[in-house]
């Protein structure tokens, strides 16, 4: 005879992995919606406590950033999701730091999702962080462009 519980047990797996990924997607929208792409005052607030040393700063994010949304796309091809938290752990601190906070909120949401083993859930919310640095990596080049003239 046909065991059906493992079949049962797959489809139920699957099915809370579905709901999971969808919760995590509207979470996502919801704080695209929040916030602008790059924070003013964090900014202003690092221009002023760095001086010299800000635009140095930001074009080593940019530089970095990339890297590692690199690890942590290897990281989902892999289907490893324990190391995926490391490269969203260090893109959420560093995305704050030069006032992307969108990105960072998202980040935080991949590495929670990460952290509790849900790959399919942190898929869902890494390509969010992908698109919004996209728009903060052109954000912060603008702004690069904009006080280096200045």
């Amino acid at each position: 005879p046909f065991d059906w519980f493992p079949c049962w047990v797959l489809r139920h797996l699957w099915k809370k992995q579905g709901a999971l990924a969808l919760q995590a997607a509207v979470a996502v929208k919801q704080v695209q919606e929040k916030m602008p792409v790059l924070d003013q005052k964090v900014l202003r607030e690092l221009k002023e406590i760095m001086d010299d040393d800000y635009l140095s700063l930001l074009r080593t994010y940019l530089r970095n950033a990339p890297q590692l949304l690199a690890q942590a796309r290897a990281a989902i091809d892999q289907n490893n999701v324990e190391a995926m938290v490391l490269p969203v752990h260090s893109l959420k601190s560093s995305s704050a730091n030069v006032g992307a906070m969108n990105l960072s909120e998202l980040a935080r949401d991949a590495e929670q999702q990460a952290r509790a083993g849900d790959l399919a859930a942190a898929t869902a919310v890494f390509r969010a962080v992908e698109s919004a640095f996209s728009e903060a990596e052109a954000a912060l080049q603008a702004q690069v462009a904009g006080d280096s003239a200045t």
